[in-house]
């Protein structure tokens, strides 16, 4: 028996010395499983208030001119994605409210809703190609492949009196993800479809996403997310008929503690529509407090490579 035991542990150390550089080019390391990844969540609040500022209004104090407000602003971005060797399915929520409410001295207060959005969405990209590097850069390393998604858009409160957007958008094309630089980069054809019956618009066009990440030594990361469609064609009920739609936002995370950091952001939203003259413009610039977790990581697994 133990004679048995030293021939195969001898056949198995012969094996790994002739064959160990084909055994690696034959298995790789590649993430299995679930993973829940709170990417952000931030809350942004304010409150001026003002008394009898109008006695003072010629005093040289600003602090006492203006109108009392309150200035408040959530977000949300959670991630469920589940990867497997051939296929990843990536499921988010993203969650955003914004509100200013102002109370004119002897007037009725005034609301004005900055943000509102509830985007629901889950795509399955297929695991094909896997770039090791780019241009001879390690640290640029992707996976790339078809893929396709399927989103929901809808608002916490209406915003006009056609009621609340009830947008369901279907993209189809190819998307390189999980970069280490180069997060995501999507080249889709798009079709959209509001189910709101007072706006019953219908779109077709095309998409391109991608979002940017670069973390430094110190702590800081970068992020870049630019997200652009071209309306081809569109069918809607009223007048308003899109040609062009642009997002973007920049952001410099800095850590405070752990998981708690602070960026100074920019955000631009831009909507150029196929008969007016000049597009709509939305610029949004401050600083934010966020946290974000990854609740569960989706271990790294040996797999098999494609022949």
């Amino acid at each position: 028996m133990h004679i048995a035991r030293t021939l195969l542990i001898c056949l198995l150390m012969v094996q790994v010395l002739l064959f160990g550089e084909e055994e690696e080019s034959i298995y790789k390391e590649q993430k299995i499983g679930w993973q829940i990844d709170l990417k952000r969540i931030s809350l942004n609040f304010s409150s001026t208030t003002l008394r009898n500022q109008d006695l003072y209004s010629v005093s040289a104090d600003t602090r006492l001119q203006g109108d009392s407000q309150i200035v408040a602003q959530g977000y949300l971005n959670l991630n469920m994605d589940y990867y497997t060797p051939n296929f990843v399915i990536f499921n988010s929520l993203l969650a955003e409210y914004g509100q200013t409410i102002i109370f004119p001295q002897n007037a009725p207060s005034v609301s004005n809703k900055n943000l509102d959005r509830i985007i629901l969405s889950s795509d399955y990209t297929q695991r094909i190609w896997e770039f090791d590097e780019f241009l001879g850069i390690r640290s640029l390393y992707f996976e790339l492949g078809p893929y396709s998604k399927v989103a929901y858009q809808t608002e916490f409160v209406a915003s006009n009196e056609f009621g609340r957007r009830q947008i369901v958008r279907a993209n189809l094309g190819i998307k390189l993800f999980s970069g280490m630089v180069l997060k995501d980069f999507a080249l889709t054809i798009f079709g959209e479809k509001d189910f709101n019956p007072n706006i019953s618009a219908q779109s077709l066009g095309l998409e391109l996403g991608l979002a940017f990440e670069k973390r430094f030594k110190h702590g800081g990361k970068l992020y870049y997310m630019m997200n652009a469609r071209d309306y081809l064609y569109n069918v809607s009920s009223n007048a308003y008929d899109p040609k062009y739609y642009l997002e973007l936002e920049v952001r410099y995370d800095l850590n405070l503690y752990k998981k708690l950091s602070i960026a100074p952001f920019l955000k631009l939203y831009m909507l150029q529509g196929k008969y007016f003259d000049r597009s709509g413009s939305n610029i949004m610039t401050g600083l934010v407090f966020s946290f974000g977790q990854v609740l569960r990581e989706a271990p790294f697994e040996i797999v098999a490579k494609d022949k």
